[in-house]
């Protein structure tokens, strides 16, 4: 397996592997090379065949795949929608055995509207918590260790 450094604002944050997260190595070259999902394909639910392997029961959610991939670095179970929340992944949360999912869309009008979506459409048996970040941090990717655990700690159930 290939390993990558991750920074964050020039900061090294961690050593991963295609493997460590459960991801293909085409979709690491792609994200890595920048280049985007194509529009019209439905997209799927990033490192979700992570947390379906190892059972996770509460996760977090977030728009994009360096915010989750940052996410799971700071030990908290991460997945992401690429921006939008489709039916298919609505589908693959529903079947899932995860109990509660804490957003955290990006702090702009979009994540708003991203979290009420996903508060309407996902089954009743999952819980959804809103993670409000910090005043001037757009998203996850912004935040330092402690930025993202006391924030999350605010709705942690």
């Amino acid at each position: 397996n290939r390993e990558f450094d991750f920074y964050s604002n020039a900061n090294f944050i961690s050593k991963f592997t295609y493997s460590k997260f459960g991801i293909g190595a085409e979709a690491v070259k792609t994200l890595l090379e920048g280049v985007d999902l194509d529009k019209e394909v439905e997209k799927p639910l990033y490192c979700f065949d992570y947390i379906v392997k190892n059972n996770f029961r509460k996760v977090v959610i977030t728009e994009g795949p360096f915010d989750c991939l940052k996410g799971n670095m700071f030990g908290v179970p991460t997945i992401a929608t690429f921006g939008s929340i489709s039916d298919s992944q609505i589908e693959a949360l529903n079947k899932s055995n995860i109990q509660v999912i804490y957003t955290m869309f990006d702090n702009d009008s979009a994540g708003e509207r991203f979290t009420n979506n996903l508060k309407k459409r996902i089954s009743k048996r999952i819980i959804v918590e809103e993670v409000k970040l910090p005043a001037g941090r757009k998203d996850l990717g912004e935040l330092t260790y402690e930025e993202f655990w006391d924030s999350l700690n605010k709705v942690l159930i």
